[in-house]
């Protein structure tokens, strides 16, 4: 039985409302988190919403340049409400084997190693935290939102059943806006256009 990393709703409540809007309290957050998270079974937790998964998401900039490398979801991802969309971010649940000093950091780098090939620079750069209750996905999700720069232009997608990538522009974003996902959406309107 997979287990994920779990905070109960009411705890983390008060923070819920202000997604992106608290890049100045990145402590704060990684702390409740990990002073009341818990693993538990991820088929009850994708539909339990008194319960908030925390997912590491990561956006990957360019070295010298504007551009975000985005990725799009195939219908091979286990997440089948997410089949089809755009997203500006790489992340995944926080398990078990990601127990070490730093929980969110050790299932971020896990996540880029499972997916991307790429070279970047360390740490990320905190942007916020991603909350969406408005559709199913989102209530039951909460996103710690970070940045990190490549190195260089050689990144690729590793699990080319679930994904496919590719570099794009601020403009090109725009022109794709209606096909991301919810965070890659809160995310665009509060940090990149």
């Amino acid at each position: 039985m997979e287990k994920i990393l779990v905070v109960k709703r009411k705890i983390i409540a008060p923070y819920l409302n202000v997604s992106l809007n608290n890049k100045d309290r990145e402590e704060e957050f990684i702390k409740i988190i990990e002073d009341n998270c818990f693993f538990h079974p991820r088929d009850d937790a994708e539909t339990n919403i008194s319960l908030k998964q925390i997912i590491p998401y990561v956006l990957i900039r360019r070295w010298g340049s504007g551009a975000y490398f985005m990725t799009k979801r195939l219908n091979k991802q286990k997440e089948r409400r997410l089949h089809g969309m755009l997203s500006l971010g790489i992340g995944g649940h926080i398990e078990p084997i990601d127990k070490k000093d730093n929980i969110i950091m050790e299932g971020l780098k896990r996540e880029i190693s499972e997916e991307i090939n790429i070279t970047y620079n360390w740490p990320p750069k905190f942007l916020g935290i991603i909350n969406d209750d408005e559709n199913d996905v989102g209530k039951v999700h909460l996103g710690l939102a970070y940045e990190i720069e490549a190195i260089n232009n050689d990144i690729s997608v590793k699990e080319k059943d679930k994904m496919e990538g590719r570099w794009v522009t601020p403009d090109e974003i725009n022109e794709l806006y209606e096909n991301l996902e919810s965070w890659s959406k809160i995310i665009f309107k509060n940090n990149l256009y």
